[in-house]
């Protein structure tokens, strides 16, 4: 903001030097009047204080016109500074955004094929077929058709009893 104040100063500054030089001061201008009411003034004194006058006017309305143009180039600078500043931080967020949809994602994927695996394991345990019954979805442990005492594990010492029978030495 303060490059367009330091532009309104020299516009103002400019403005008041251009009004000093072409517009006469209030005493030149009775005196002009008074001269041309006693018919001392020449028609040429005349065109040229007009021509003056018109000049004036074309300089102040150029001069209205570059500091109008002036101003509005300075707000859309600051404008096209301001977005640049907003595009960036929208630049920022939608990366991180990205970031954060990349690693959902990656989560997806793993709980899918965490999902699949478990899905073939249930359908393992689904297809499995009992020795005894030969019915699916249990193990001859678990068969409902097996004697109440069979369902144990065998005990520590009924282990070692049977691995002397296949040649193994005991404690």
């Amino acid at each position: 903001m303060s490059a367009e104040n330091s532009l309104e100063q020299s516009a103002t500054e400019v403005e008041t030097l251009i009004e000093q030089e072409i517009n006469p001061s209030l005493p030149e201008e009775q005196e002009l009047q008074d001269k041309i009411l006693k018919e001392e003034v020449t028609d040429t004194q005349v065109r040229e204080e007009e021509n003056n006058q018109e000049i004036y006017t074309f300089l102040a309305t150029l001069f209205s016109e570059l500091r109008d143009t002036i101003i509005k180039h300075s707000i859309k600078s600051v404008l096209a500074r301001q977005i640049e500043k907003q595009n960036q931080d929208v630049n920022k967020r939608l990366e991180i955004m990205s970031k954060k949809i990349n690693k959902i994602k990656t989560q997806i994927e793993t709980l899918q094929e965490e999902r699949a695996n478990i899905s073939s394991e249930i359908e393992k345990r689904e297809n499995r077929r009992c020795f005894k019954c030969k019915q699916p979805g249990h193990l001859k442990k678990d068969c409902p058709l097996a004697p109440p005492g069979s369902k144990q594990l065998p005990s520590y010492e009924e282990l070692s009893c049977s691995s002397n029978l296949l040649g193994y030495e005991s404690d």
